[in-house]
């Protein structure tokens, strides 16, 4: 659904009069539903690959908060110790999040340039025709929900906020 078409205004406008009818404390379902069906109109493998790094910023968020929560218990003079051991392990933690995320992102951005790199190359040593394997699609919003699920894990990091345990309201994070 292109956001210049009538087809998303008319989607829009009937998603702002039901979020106007629903009681305000169920208006995180109709928000949560519009974004679901907009990815799903937009193509299900955009809504899978939507859900499935969210479901790694979720998971990825719990931990750290989990083992934050185990380190702020632990008294600082006699467990200094196994202080350092839980930061060493949320420090790993954000780490392997933050690569799979940020390599998801830069895989998706520039494997396409890659493979026209490698297909210039191949033409230019004598080779026929072109290769399309290396085309990726772009993911819808990739590098928006990359950067808003950094940003959340950042802030559980740092412990300026407690994780979100609930799955279906992260999705609107």
């Amino acid at each position: 659904m292109d956001f210049c078409t009538l087809s998303f205004v008319l989607f829009l406008v009937c998603l702002a009069m039901i979020y106007y009818i629903v009681r305000p404390v169920k208006r995180w379902v109709v928000l949560l539903a519009g974004s679901l069906i907009f990815f799903a109109v937009c193509g299900w493998e955009y809504l899978i690959y939507a859900v499935v790094l969210s479901l790694i910023c979720f998971f990825g968020a719990i931990f750290l908060d989990r083992l934050g929560a185990r380190q702020s218990s632990l008294d600082k003079t006699k467990d200094r110790e196994e202080i350092q051991k839980l930061a060493l392990k949320r420090r790993k933690i954000l780490i392997l999040t933050i690569v799979i995320v940020v390599g998801n992102l830069v895989f998706h951005k520039y494997w396409n340039m890659v493979g026209e790199l490698f297909n210039a190359v191949r033409l230019y040593l004598g080779g026929t025709g072109e290769a399309g394997w290396w085309q990726v699609a772009l993911p819808l919003g990739l590098s928006y929900y990359t950067f808003s699920g950094l940003g959340y894990l950042l802030d559980v990091y740092w412990k300026r906020y407690h994780c979100q345990k609930n799955y279906i309201r992260f999705l609107l994070y």
